[in-house]
Order: C-alpha cells, then sequence, then structure tokens
C-alpha cells in the first residue's frame, strides 16, 4: 500500500435513532452503520468482508457534551453501539474511530467521524456521523526546526522526517509540541498552504483534504525586553529581510545569544564546508561580498566579541541597539 503517495477516503452514514422512555425522562440512543449508503468498495472498508480473516475490525463511539459515554463493537458485516439513560434535554454529539489489527499488525486507527450536537427531546431523535479517512501531507519547517517527534498514534498512522519537512497520515495536523518544531526568537503561530501566507489551519487543528497537503510553518518575532536589531548593512538574510532581532529578557540571556550568533557568522566566514545551525537566519549574505563579522556602526571594522559586549550593554538604558553585518568585497 502506498501509505503516502495515494489518498483513499469514503464518508459513511452512520445513523443513530432515539426513543424515549417518559416515565424516567431518559433517552436511548443506537448507532448503526448503514451499509446500503456505501458502495461495494467502500463495504470492504467497514466490515470483515474482503479483508484477510485474521484482520479485526471495530468500531468505538464515544458520547460528549451533557452527557458522556464510549463504547466499542467488533464489525462484523455492520455495527450496532447502544446508549441507554441519556437525560432528555441533554445537548451531545458524538465522536467515532474505526480501526483495524491484526496478528502482524498493531492497531491502526483508520476513519474518523464526528456528528453536530443535538438536543434529547420527547418523540423520535436522530444523529449522524460523517466518517472521513486520513489526511495526508508534509509540514514544512519555514525556517524553524523539527525535534524529538511524538505523534499520538490513535490520530496518525505514519509520518517520517525528510530534509526538514514531515510527512504525516492523520485527522489533525500535529500539535507544535509533538513535533518539537522551535526557532530560534520566534513564536509559532499556525500553518499556511504557501510559504510566506498567512495562517490557515492552526495549531493541531482537524483536517480532512482529498488531495495531498503542504503546509508550512508561520512564525513571528518574540517581543523580548531587550533587543539588538541586526543590520544586513547591504545583504539580505534567508527569509529576504534586511533587518533581524535578537531577543532576551535579560542582558546575561541577550550577551549569550549574540555570542553564539557571533561566533556561527565567523564559523560561517572561514569554513568552507559550513554546515546549517539553528543560528542560519542571523547569517547574511551578498552577492560578490563576504561576510567578516559584527561592527556597532556601518562602515565600522569587526569587533572583538568582548567589545561587542561592552557596547550592548548600554541597552539597559536604551532597550534597544544595533549592530551591522561587515562585508569585504575582496
Amino acid at each position: 500500500m502506498k501509505k503516502f503517495l495515494g489518498f483513499f477516503c469514503f464518508c459513511a452514514m452512520i445513523f443513530a435513532s432515539c426513543s424515549l422512555d417518559d416515565g424516567n425522562s431518559k433517552g436511548k440512543i443506537t448507532f448503526s452503520i448503514d451499509k446500503n449508503a456505501l458502495s461495494s468498495q467502500q463495504n470492504r472498508s467497514v466490515t470483515t468482508s474482503g479483508v484477510n480473516t485474521d484482520e479485526k475490525r471495530t468500531l468505538e463511539i464515544q458520547l460528549k457534551g451533557d452527557f458522556e459515554e464510549s463504547a466499542t463493537v467488533e464489525i462484523s458485516n455492520g455495527a450496532v453501539v447502544s446508549f441507554d439513560d441519556i437525560p432528555v434535554g441533554s445537548e451531545i454529539y458524538a465522536e467515532a474511530y474505526l480501526s483495524r489489527e491484526s496478528a502482524t499488525q498493531k492497531t491502526e486507527y483508520y476513519m474518523k467521524g464526528k456528528s453536530s450536537t443535538v438536543k434529547i427531546k420527547s418523540g423520535e431523535n436522530s444523529i449522524f456521523l460523517k466518517m472521513h479517512g486520513r489526511t495526508y501531507g508534509s509540514l514544512n519547517a519555514n525556517g524553524g526546526s523539527f525535534k524529538e517527534i511524538n505523534l499520538d498514534e490513535k490520530n496518525y498512522y505514519a509520518y517520517n522526517s525528510i530534509n526538514g519537512t514531515v510527512r504525516f497520515g492523520g485527522f489533525q495536523i500535529p500539535l507544535a509540541s509533538e513535533l518539537g518544531l522551535t526557532r530560534e526568537d520566534y513564536t509559532f503561530m499556525g500553518w499556511a498552504t504557501k510559504s510566506g501566507g498567512n495562517v490557515v489551519y492552526a495549531d493541531g487543528e482537524e483536517i480532512y483534504s482529498e488531495t495531498d497537503l503542504t503546509l508550512y510553518a508561520v512564525w513571528s518575532q518574540a517581543n523580548y525586553k531587550y533587543t539588538i536589531i541586526f543590520d544586513a548593512n547591504g545583504g539580505k538574510f534567508n527569509d529576504g529581510s534586511t533587518t533581524k532581532k535578537i531577543g532576551a529578557d535579560t542582558t546575561d540571556d541577550l550577551n549569550a545569544k549574540l555570542t553564539n550568533i557571533y561566533n556561527e557568522i565567523l564559523k560561517y566566514s572561514e569554513e568552507d564546508d559550513y554546515e546549517t545551525s539553528k543560528y542560519a537566519d542571523y547569517i547574511p549574505t551578498r552577492s560578490e561580498y563576504d561576510l567578516k563579522g559584527i561592527s556597532t556602526s556601518k562602515n565600522g571594522n569587526t569587533l572583538e566579541v568582548e567589545n561587542l559586549y561592552n557596547y550592548i550593554i548600554q541597552i539597559i538604558f536604551t532597550n534597544s541597539v544595533t549592530v551591522y553585518a561587515v562585508w569585504d568585497d575582496d
């Protein structure tokens, strides 16, 4: 099966009827899969017919809202799940998962559904779940990086990390915390459908798409008590900007951060086989010029890091200072 090259989805109607016990003001809801609403190919996706006999498929339904309860039933040629003693007037909705497992394969949650909210009332009530498969896509850190990826197996079937992107198949966009998604001096805002675009999907938002998606992290520079403005001084940073903010809430943290960036610039200027680090956002480039260091003036010489710290200490009084890239056109 091509896990990431194809997309399989269908919408199944799981109907529920509600009967009322007037004497106790309680209701009952029974969920069942309506096989007549599905094509033969879709039937094979929700029943054991046409699949390996050792593969077990189950339907799990959870009632949520004013009344919470869950039940799981194994699917054969259909599935029925009943909930009793639901108080009349309760506002509830339902979520469901279809899963499959075999002796050689761990449980795979391959379909998910959710109903609208309904209010249990006297007489007949109805509710249905629209089921859909996983959405497949790629997540681009867009200047950030992924570390210690740990995705919830119920919402994600598979993922892999390739060249700064994460491929996934799931029912929602992975949380940034599950991806270990970070970017120095930036706050993650959400996901865009193009690089440089605005937020379209929130962190962890449920998602359903019939086509493969590519999403890009959207970042906002963090707000700090103290900031240094790093001016590319004729050059540009990797996102096309000409200035970068370097921030921290204490002067010691700011000095440590600037020292790391300063040393990274020296490393970049001296090594032919430079490897990108988390400070790559702070290394400007300029056509036909070599980056040599940092100065406190536009036309100044490269300073030693100790002298740079003596300069930025004045940030205590101004909250912000500016440093400049130094270039060599030899």
